[in-house]
């Protein structure tokens, strides 16, 4: 379907945002910026409540352009947020165990997520009612909401100033310059396309 097509394409988009976000990370800070658009990704997807009404259900196409409008707001808002994860996890990680903790991040984050998926397909394989997909989006928009006034309570990490103040062009010519990081881009091409 070109519409699901379409907004999943939004997901790759949220990548292009992390430049607009890398200025904002320098002059409101890590925890500022991923804190107020962690919140502005969830509350962007609060038109997706309304599609379960009577009246937004019987108009295809206002169906489509809440969820649209919504998905994409979630996206450029994960990647303006996403310029400022960087300091945060090296804040809370430390110099030398970081890729053990970045391992255990991911290993924890992909099994809750899967978990959460599975029950997620399981309550929508059985012929569910509009409210249900209404209560899967509001109760994940509210969980968003909590995690994001959780993230604004915590202290902004130090050091900040480090690669959030060089402008962008010089911070590419560097990053190309890195045969590691030029393997990285190749294989996320390859993996990807």
């Amino acid at each position: 379907n070109t519409v699901i097509g379409l907004f999943e394409s939004f997901m790759y988009l949220s990548l292009a945002f992390l430049v607009a976000g890398r200025p904002l990370v320098a002059r409101f800070g890590a925890i500022g910026v991923m804190g107020t658009f962690w919140a502005a990704r969830y509350l962007a997807m609060a038109p997706a409540l309304l599609t379960a009404l009577p009246a937004v259900q019987a108009n295809r196409a206002l169906t489509f352009a809440l969820l649209g409008f919504g998905v994409l707001g979630f996206h450029t808002a994960k990647g303006i947020g996403i310029a400022a994860e960087k300091p945060i996890i090296g804040e809370v990680a430390g110099e030398k165990d970081r890729g053990a903790f970045l391992s255990r991040i991911q290993s924890l984050n992909q099994s809750f997520s899967l978990g959460v998926w599975l029950i997620i397909g399981l309550v929508l394989s059985r012929n569910p009612l509009p409210q249900t997909y209404t209560l899967f989006f509001g109760v994940g928009i509210v969980v968003g909401l909590i995690a994001s006034w959780t993230m604004l309570r915590l202290p902004e990490p130090r050091g900040l100033e480090k690669g959030y103040t060089e402008p962008l062009l010089p911070s590419i010519r560097r990053g190309l310059v890195d045969v590691g990081f030029k393997r990285l881009i190749a294989l996320f091409f390859v993996m990807t396309v």
